[in-house]
């Protein structure tokens, strides 16, 4: 490959390249839902495989089985009160802060209640016990609340519904729970629960936020770099730049990498990820047939377009 201008016009210029450096970044994004969708979904395939199993016993130490007769009663303001508070911290990220899910919470396709009109389908219903357990135990895409003690959940489960079902879904508002509710007062608390609803620790859904975020993160942080290192002003470099950008979109793993070296000032290492991304199978040797110059320059203008987000 030469440098030179053919002034005869032997060569046919090379075409323009039409990229669009955020493309890519809708699909990383779009990539990083489906992992957190495989997850849940890897997870739901567990519990299926699950039923069936003997119960895991737990024993809670010595925790003491609360008095679900008087937490249940009692709606006092006070109680009310307390569970706003515990619902802002705890359920209002998915439930959302006035009771309408969240748009996008929720996993595998499942949308978070909606406390001003949807029913509650666990078991024990909707009564005070009834939210109680499900905030204890999780039910099908939510997880347990182990974080909140017991007269913490009551108070929340009172603050749903006196806030919002008892006013706009009264068809779902009962007075008193239909099932039975267990002793309690002092006993000391043993519990069953089936592998199928062992609560998933609330440190995997850390993790999947953090990893999700992340990933959002690099995804801007690369969409900054190639919009900056796309326009040089040298016709030569400008071609350069747009295989470059092109590149990266197709291989974002290979961006980040190239990112990086860039903005440490590795050029030993970007020439050799360059030349690397044109190894047999993929299709292209704009990069491997380049002079060491024009990569250089390639290197230097990148090196330049990184430091863009400082």
């Amino acid at each position: 490959m030469s440098d030179a201008h053919d002034p005869h016009g032997a060569h046919a210029p090379e075409p323009a390249e039409i990229t669009n450096p955020f493309l890519w970044t809708a699909g990383l994004i779009a990539i990083a839902a489906f992992l957190v969708w495989l997850f849940f979904q890897f997870m739901g395939e567990g519990r299926i495989a699950a039923r069936g199993e003997p119960p895991v016993r737990v024993e809670q130490g010595q925790q003491s089985e609360p008095d679900h007769a008087k937490l249940a009663a009692d709606k006092s303001q006070e109680v009310i009160d307390k569970g706003q508070q515990l619902y802002v911290k705890q359920c209002a990220a998915c439930h959302g802060l006035d009771g309408q899910p969240v748009a996008g919470a929720g996993s595998g396709g499942v949308s978070p209640r909606n406390f001003h009109k949807d029913a509650f389908k666990n078991p024990n219903g909707g009564g005070p016990y009834g939210i109680y357990s499900v905030i204890s135990h999780g039910y099908g895409a939510m997880p347990a609340v182990l974080s909140v003690d017991p007269v913490g959940r009551y108070a929340i489960a009172h603050y749903i519904r006196e806030t919002w079902v008892k006013k706009d879904s009264p068809q779902n508002y009962i007075e008193q729970d239909k099932v039975a509710l267990p002793k309690g007062g002092g006993a000391k608390a043993e519990k069953q629960y089936p592998p199928n609803e062992q609560p998933v620790p609330a440190t995997l859904y850390s993790l999947m936020q953090v990893t999700a975020s992340q990933a959002d993160a690099d995804a801007r942080q690369l969409a900054t770099w190639l919009a900056a290192a796309g326009d040089p002003t040298d016709a030569t470099l400008a071609i350069d730049a747009r295989r470059l950008t092109a590149l990266v979109e197709r291989r974002q793993q290979l961006g980040s990498s190239l990112y990086q070296a860039a903005r440490g000032g590795d050029q030993e290492r970007f020439i050799a990820l360059l030349t690397a991304a044109d190894s047999p199978g993929t299709g292209s040797t704009d990069f491997a047939l380049m002079p060491t110059t024009r990569l250089a320059a390639l290197f230097t203008h990148a090196r330049k377009a990184a430091g863009a987000d400082r």
